[in-house]
């Protein structure tokens, strides 16, 4: 992962005081992962959730599957994800994270934006891996860009 983004976000994980902190200043469109993801759940589905952050995603369809994974490598942004017995929280980085479980959908909102190409394809290889044959993948980058691009920097 990219250093200065990395220091950027050890930084906020010490500060953090509410859930919407770790959000980009660009419009909020959660409704819409939410209602997506919503359309896809079902009880007896799992869902991983990668780089979950405060929850935002996870403390809305909760009660929508079966067994929810949620890997976040900051247990201070995790801190914030509703507790339930459908929930494990992992405090891990999605790059380290292992299992041998198969998940129905998956889902990577606002992260995968910050690995370069040769981190993206390990990761993808490794998602590929904890998929149901039928399951689905979901990933979200933030920026909007048409274009593939590696970030170097950061906004504050």
């Amino acid at each position: 992962m990219n250093k200065k983004i990395e220091a950027y976000y050890d930084i906020l994980s010490r500060k953090i005081k509410s859930p919407y902190e770790t959000r980009n200043k660009s419009k909020d469109f959660s409704q819409y992962d939410i209602f997506l993801v919503k359309k896809l759940a079902d009880r007896s589905k799992n869902l991983l959730d990668l780089g979950s952050g405060t929850g935002l995603l996870i403390n809305s369809i909760h009660n929508c599957f079966k067994k929810i994974v949620a890997v976040e490598k900051y247990k201070e942004f995790s801190d914030f994800i509703i507790r339930k017995p459908n929930i494990d929280i992992i405090n891990e980085d999605i790059t380290n994270f292992k299992t041998h479980e198969k998940f129905d959908i998956i889902t990577i909102f606002g992260v995968m934006n910050f690995f370069n190409a040769q981190e993206a394809k390990y990761v993808y290889k490794k998602v590929l891996s904890m998929m149901h044959t039928n399951g689905v993948l979901i990933i979200k980058n933030q920026f909007g860009l048409n274009d593939n691009v590696v970030i170097d920097g950061y906004s504050e």
